[in-house]
Parts: C-alpha cells; structure tokens; sequence
C-alpha cells in the first residue's frame, strides 16, 4: 500500500482529508504534527488523526528553527503583505522544508495536504515541494472534494462516524503560531459586522488592557533580537515573552481586508503582539544606524520580500539573493530601542547604538551656524532647475 505524508493540524478539513486518503484512494496515511508554538498539546492530535484513519504519526519540534531561519530573516527585510506581518506563510515553508525531508527518510513520494481550493496555502504547499523535491507528488483532497459549507463538513463527519471536536462547530478558522494568530471564515465573512471578542486569542481588548503604560527595552545584534530589558533570551523564548507582553496590552490586532493570491478578497484577524513589537523596535534601530538612501531602498525591496513569502516563494533564488542583501543591511544594526506599551499603542521612546549615525552636532548653536553656512551655495546649486525651468517658459502660458 502506497504511502502518503500528510501535513495535520487538526482542523476539521485534515480529519475529512485523512479519511478520504484512505477510503478513496487506498493510501496508508502518515500524520507530521509540527510544533510551531501553536499552545496546544499534539500527542491529543496525534490520537484524533490515528482515530481519523492514519496508520502512525510523527511529532516534530520546529520552534527554534522557525524563528532563527523564517521569523527572523523576515523580520530582518522589514517584509509584510498589506500590513500583514506573515505568520502563517511563513509557517507552512517550515512544514514544506520538514515533510520533503521525512519523505526523503521514510522513502515516501506523496505529500498531502487539507488545504482548500480557494485559499493561498494550496500555492504555497505546491510550489514549495516543487523548488525542494520536484519528483514528490502532492495531492489535496479538498481539491477535489470540494465543500461548500462548514455544514457539509459536519455532515459527512457524522456520515463516515469520523471523530469530532469541540472547534468543528465553529464556522471560525484559526491558525496560530509563535509568530502570530489569524482567524477567517464564519461571521468575518461580513466586512461591516464588528467581530466578536471571541474572535481574538492573543491579545486583551484594549480596553481592557493595564492602565498603566509599560516601557521595555529590545537588544538587537546586527539585526536580530536577542533580549529584553537587558537579559538575554533564546530566539523562541524571546518571541514567546514579548507576545505575552504585548497581548496584555492589547498590541498588534488587525482587522484586515486582504487581496488573495487566487484573486478576490477576504476578511482576516490577525493578532501578532510579539511581531508588531520587534519589528517597530527593528525599524527605530534602522533608522539611527542606515544612511537615509540605504533606509529609502531597503523600504522598496522590503515590500517585494513580502510580496514573494505571501506568494509561495520562499524557496527560490531571487529570496536567497534578497537575503543576502539584507544580511549586508544589517551590518552595524546593533543597540537597544525603548518602548511604551499603552493600551493598544507600541511607541518609540528611545534608541541607541554604538553605530548611530546621529549628530548631536547639528543640534548645538555653533552646529547650526556652521551647517547654514555650509547649506547656503547647496540650497543655490539645488534650486538651480527650477530657476531655470522658469526663466525659459512664455510668461503669457503660465
């Protein structure tokens, strides 16, 4: 009996796609159940895709390198899609990179999925395993037993008596990891409705969130984060306390009309406390350390870096080249940034660096004098097109 390694998070779509694999097409299934810092116990998934149809299951712990080979980088470029700080791409490249291995070691040559037929995840399973193994098929069953409804879902659960979870009932979907949480479907679907609180599972409404601001300081090292408030964390742990800081405080919530890969729009909650916070300290550091024309250039490359990790294309040259571009930015990104925390707000209050480019200079009196004198032919020298530009138009036109 062929073999198919199946990527499972224990939703509802990966439970009917397990039984499908198996009762349709005759595969034995094995389950991969990635740690990603998702805060749920896997060994009780393990046992729902046994009872689900798998003949075995593997559990693997990619925590350290999602944050030091896919969390940071991204966090490096400045990428982001539409404000969108990309948790959950990001995730499914670290599960992509770990199935083509298992496959490689178990001697497997189908990969499957439970994503479905209108979603960004299918593009992103299917162009990753292609850049990686092109000879590894990959199949996703809700390609072709396609849902219309979360109803029908739950129909067939109780039609093939198939285990059922508490979730399944929710018309809700979630993905969480340690980069961030994204909730769509069900009521989000209504661009006007205002989502319920239950909606959000990091964060505190900010109403409710302390009254009292909280200041933390963020060290970076050439660009990665490497503590807070001067201890030194691992990166998984550092990602994890500032995600609890922020949450308290309500930080880094989006309410997000975002434009798919596949076309069309869909409405998404993403809750991303610890991101938010790093990449607001990431960019203060930035910004005392870079020349003005480095910082102007790295902005323009960043949105095409994010552009590619929202369309499934992690695992090609042009992000390896974009990497290396990065990496050369960061350079003299070293030192500390100070921040506030208040009630939904993640402000800069402070930053230094052993690399700063800033003046104290310019900011005396006698640096002010020597600068106007400095300034006076270079402001002439710049205003020079315009005075020209003006003395050869026809007066009468203008």
């Amino acid at each position: 009996m062929q073999k198919v390694l199946f990527a499972f998070s224990g939703g509802i779509d990966d439970v009917l796609s397990i039984h499908w694999l198996r009762r349709t097409r005759g595969y034995a299934v094995v389950a991969l159940l990635a740690n990603l810092g998702q805060r749920n116990y896997l060994e009780p998934l393990g046992e729902l895709a046994l009872e689900s149809g798998a003949e075995g299951t593997l559990v693997v712990d990619l925590q350290e390198r999602f944050a030091e080979r896919y969390v940071f980088p991204t966090l490096v470029a400045g990428a982001s899609y539409e404000n969108y700080l990309l948790s959950t791409p990001l995730a499914r490249y670290a599960i992509c990179e770990e199935m083509v291995d298992r496959a490689r070691e178990l001697g497997i040559e189908v990969l499957g999925h439970g994503s479905s037929g209108h979603g960004n995840d299918q593009v992103r399973f299917k162009s990753s395993v292609a850049a990686l193994n092109p000879k590894l098929d990959v199949i996703a069953p809700l390609m072709e037993r396609n849902y219309r409804s979360m109803e029908e879902r739950r129909n067939d659960l109780l039609r093939f008596r198939l285990p059922e979870r508490p979730e399944f009932n929710s018309d809700v979907s979630v993905d969480r990891n340690l980069w961030g949480c994204g909730s769509v479907h069900g009521e989000l679907g209504d661009p006007w409705k205002v989502p319920d609180e239950s909606v959000y599972h990091v964060t505190l409404n900010p109403s409710d969130a302390p009254d009292e601001a909280q200041d933390i300081v963020i060290g970076f090292r050439k660009g990665i984060p490497v503590s807070v408030d001067d201890d030194d964390f691992p990166s998984v742990e550092l990602i994890e306390r500032l995600s609890e800081i922020g949450g308290t405080h309500g930080i880094g919530r989006l309410d997000h009309v975002e434009n798919r890969l596949l076309g069309g729009k869909t409405r998404e909650i993403y809750e991303a406390p610890g991101a938010t916070i790093l990449y607001t300290a990431h960019s203060a550091l930035e910004e005392i350390t870079q020349t003005r024309s480095l910082n102007r250039y790295k902005r323009l490359v960043s949105e095409e870096y994010g552009r590619l990790v929202y369309e499934g294309l992690w695992f090609s040259e042009l992000r390896e080249a974009l990497d290396s571009f990065f990496r050369t930015t960061q350079r003299y990104v070293t030192g500390r940034v100070k921040l506030r925390l208040f009630k939904g707000s993640c402000s800069v209050i402070g930053r230094e660096s052993q690399h700063s480019l800033y003046d104290t200079l310019v900011e005396t009196a006698e640096g002010r004098s020597a600068l106007r004198g400095l300034a006076s032919g270079y402001v002439d020298i710049l205003s020079m097109p315009a005075r020209s530009e003006a003395s050869h138009r026809d007066k009468d036109t203008r």
